[in-house]
């Protein structure tokens, strides 16, 4: 279970040419088993494993920070997407 008060953000990477379509990223998703240890793992898409999601907290390599980022208080190994329609 997530903390309270928490925001997920995240990079949504496909191959190019990719089109966005309605229920695009609606799947379930499980951690890259080829991620490297002490990395937030991505999530692979198990229904279009083209579709990854990255996670937007941890520093990208190469990319200039003042600071080191505080260890994650949680890791997601899976997650599933679902999509809910809204009426006004």
């Amino acid at each position: 279970m997530l903390p309270e008060n928490v925001a997920l953000l995240w990079k949504v990477r496909a191959p190019f040419g990719t089109r966005a379509s309605p229920g695009l990223l609606e799947q379930s998703y499980a951690a890259d088993p080829a991620s490297s240890p002490g990395h937030a793992a991505s999530l692979v898409g198990e229904r279009n494993s083209h579709i990854t999601l990255h996670t937007m907290s941890e520093k990208q390599e190469g990319a200039a920070s003042k600071e080191q980022r505080p260890a994650p208080r949680f890791v997601l190994t899976t997650i599933e997407l679902k999509l809910k329609g809204a009426t006004s």
